[in-house]
Order: C-alpha cells, then sequence, then structure tokens
C-alpha cells in the first residue's frame, strides 16, 4: 500500500476513534446512570473535569483528520499525539491495577496504545524518507 494512503487511513481511524469515543462517552453518561458503574469507574462528583476530557478527546480526534490530510504537515501534532496514546494507556492500566477500572478501560487503552505504536511507525518512515510503501 502507497504510504500516504496508509497514512490518510490511519489518521482517518484515528479521528473516528477518538471523535467517537468523545460522542458515545458524551451522551451516555449523561442518559444511562448506572454507566461508569458499569465499566468499573466511579460516577464523577462533577463532570467538569470529564467533559473537559471528552473535548480533548474529540479535538485531538479533529486534529488526526487534519494529520490525515497531507503526511507532509502537522508533525508536531503527531508526535504530540504519539505521548497523549501512550500517557492514556499507562494511566488506565495504572487504575486497572488499582482495582479502579475494568477490563473495558484497559480494551479502549490497548487500543489507543496501538494507535501511538503506528503513529511512530508512520512518522519515522515519513522522517527516514521512504515515505512511498508500508510494506517494505
Amino acid at each position: 500500500m502507497e504510504r500516504d494512503r496508509y497514512h490518510k487511513l490511519l489518521f482517518t481511524a484515528a479521528a473516528i476513534w477518538n471523535c467517537g469515543l468523545a460522542i458515545i462517552f458524551g451522551v451516555i453518561s449523561r442518559f444511562v446512570p448506572d454507566a461508569f458503574t458499569m465499566v468499573g469507574l466511579q460516577t464523577p462528583l462533577t463532570f467538569l473535569w470529564f467533559d473537559t476530557f471528552l473535548a480533548f478527546i474529540f479535538s485531538l480526534g479533529l486534529g488526526f483528520f487534519f494529520v490525515s490530510l497531507d503526511m507532509t504537515m502537522n508533525h508536531g501534532l503527531i508526535r504530540m499525539a504519539m505521548f497523549w496514546k501512550v500517557a492514556v494507556f499507562i494511566v488506565g492500566i495504572l487504575h486497572f491495577i488499582a482495582g479502579d477500572a475494568s477490563n473495558w478501560v484497559v480494551l479502549i487503552v490497548v487500543i489507543d496504545l496501538l494507535f501511538g505504536i503506528l503513529f511512530t511507525e508512520d512518522l519515522m518512515a515519513i522522517k527516514d524518507g521512504n515515505p512511498r510503501r508500508v510494506d517494505n
């Protein structure tokens, strides 16, 4: 597969993932009273930080969409996303180990980690001057 097509698909999928999660969690948290306890989390005392986190997730998804449009642009955003995806994984796993999160949280943060790994590979290939093929 051509690198530019792979790049577009990767970051479009990441955009859908992030925006979808933000919308789904935002809607479910308002209409399903036990949504947090169903996935092994505590219901927030205030939704201020939760809503801010969801807004950040959504805005990062929009950023992924912009990254998908041109693989020669927005490398700083890719670097930030690489860090963010690993950080979300570490925080999620630590909360799971502490007993504050369920297997569902682990699944979500593992998918984020996979995106972070794929972002790293993609950026390294682009920066190494080998942006044409994914399979070489």
